[in-house]
């Protein structure tokens, strides 16, 4: 790869198991079977690494993608207590698929025990949702979370509900030169459209 991905997710949350996954310990990549979907072929060096990389948490790693992605200008974290739902973009989130295996183990993990069994999702896409498409899918429903190819009929329409939140990013990272604007929060008028289209599906 020779350009940073974007990451983003959207995944519905209860309160008090949200609060609990942000500092809940974390286990290795083994705990999963399905990572051979990604097409990626690990060495045991590099799950080693994100097995360790596990031991971060949850809280630790949203602050460290806040502050990396702030600079860039690409940073959006929404947690919505009336939706129940968390969304985040990350602009440039890694080309290094080692580094997005670690992050992908951790945030599946963190985000699957604090889910309240409505539909979530977390992509691994081209740059700012532009021209490459989908790298990578997870998708999240009643509790359990798989890694799902990315032609997928539950993936297309969480790349259709993604895409106007990159949109929104990087429109205001384009009318902005402080680094420290925050970002609108668009994302909850968003939330329920891909709820209702992902159950109907």
């Amino acid at each position: 790869m020779s350009a940073p991905l974007s990451l983003i997710f959207h995944v519905p949350v209860s309160a008090q198991r949200f609060a609990a996954a942000l500092d809940m310990p974390l286990e290795g990549c083994a705990k999963y079977g399905d990572w051979a979907q990604l097409g990626v072929d690990f060495s045991d060096e590099e799950i080693a690494d994100a097995d360790a990389f596990a031991e971060k948490g949850l809280r630790d790693y949203l602050d460290d993608l806040r502050e990396g992605a702030r600079e860039e200008l690409g940073w959006y974290f929404v947690a919505d207590a009336k939706t129940g739902y968390v969304t985040c973009f990350c602009l440039l989130w890694s080309e290094l698929w080692p580094e997005m295996l670690a992050g992908l183990n951790l945030l599946r993990q963190a985000f699957t025990a604090a889910s309240d069994g409505r539909p979530g999702y977390i992509l691994v896409h081209d740059f700012a949702f532009q021209s490459r498409g989908t790298v990578a899918a997870i998708l999240m429903r009643e509790g359990v979370s798989e890694v799902s190819p990315i032609n997928a009929t539950g993936v297309q329409k969480a790349v259709q509900h993604a895409q106007p939140i990159a949109q929104h990013v990087m429109d205001t990272a384009r009318s902005t030169f402080d680094n420290e604007a925050t970002i609108p929060d668009a994302a909850s008028v968003l939330v329920d459209q891909y709820t209702q289209t992902a159950v109907e599906g």
